[in-house]
């Protein structure tokens, strides 16, 4: 018994290794995709704040009021 566990520890080892390896690469990516996420939300947002300041720089008030509580911020 203790020989068959000395014969299969290194590829236990390596098989956990590898396990571990690629969960973190699924972690990563998961971390990735949720900044890459929450950039294009902020980058929306700021175009739209930029859309409204633009309408109300050129005295287009009558068209901002459709704006009015959309959940636009600054």
């Amino acid at each position: 018994m203790i020989a068959l566990i000395a014969w299969a520890w290194p590829y236990l080892a390596a098989a956990g290794a590898a396990l571990l390896a690629a969960f973190g690469l699924y972690a990563k990516g998961r971390a990735d995709a949720s900044a890459r996420a929450r950039l294009k939300s902020l980058e929306d947002d700021h175009e739209a704040a930029a859309d409204l300041r633009r309408i109300v720089d050129r005295g287009l008030a009558d068209r901002v009021r459709k704006f009015d509580d959309a959940g636009f911020r600054d």
